[in-house]
């Protein structure tokens, strides 16, 4: 009986010795990266506007900023963008989005609508609005509702973002608003 319990005691005291031993934890080994580290993080409401020689191009508020140092942008979400064009206020919405670091380029993600001061509308899943010409495009499936009600889906889409010049790219289908007979298709 006295080597029984010995036995027990030897290992119950080699299994507390070699299965306790603490780890030490290793930086640098695990799988959080430097470019994934945010430089700065906002998580209240957030305003910004960008102007150009004194004229306001766009306003953006949001609820949620993160901006990285070497991803070169700032990733927002939710994304509600002002666009003031010469005819008007543009609205863009979004589930998510990035700036560029020059804040030149904005890609929209998720649900992503445009509209318009006239009641023009777009819809998409992706959109990406350039400074430098002041124009959206779309490579996804798009639909685009005129201010007579018109509707036109397809893939791929190209657009002032007062919409008053658009293009489908292809796959065009349209519901057109016949002022006598309805929608015509």
């Amino acid at each position: 009986m006295k080597q029984f319990l010995l036995l027990i005691l030897i290992a119950l005291t080699i299994s507390i010795s070699t299965g306790c031993k603490s780890k030490k934890p290793q930086f640098g080994k695990g799988s959080m990266h430097p470019d994934s580290i945010p430089l700065q993080e906002f998580t209240d409401t957030v305003r910004m506007s960008m102007t150009e020689k004194g004229v306001k191009r766009w306003s953006l508020i949001t609820t949620h900023i993160v901006r990285y140092k070497t991803k070169g942008g700032t990733v927002v979400t939710p994304v509600h963008v002002t666009y003031y064009t010469n005819t008007g206020l543009s609205i863009l919405t979004a589930d998510t989005g990035i700036i560029s670091s020059a804040q030149d380029t904005l890609e929209a993600n998720g649900n992503v609508a445009i509209k318009t001061y006239d009641k023009k509308e777009v819809t998409t899943t992706r959109i990406v609005w350039h400074k430098s010409t002041d124009k959206v495009e779309s490579d996804r499936a798009v639909k685009m509702i005129t201010a007579e009600g018109d509707v036109y889906t397809g893939t791929g889409f190209k657009a002032n973002t007062n919409l008053s010049e658009w293009r489908i790219l292809k796959n065009v289908k349209a519901r057109i608003k016949n002022p006598n007979k309805g929608l015509l298709e």
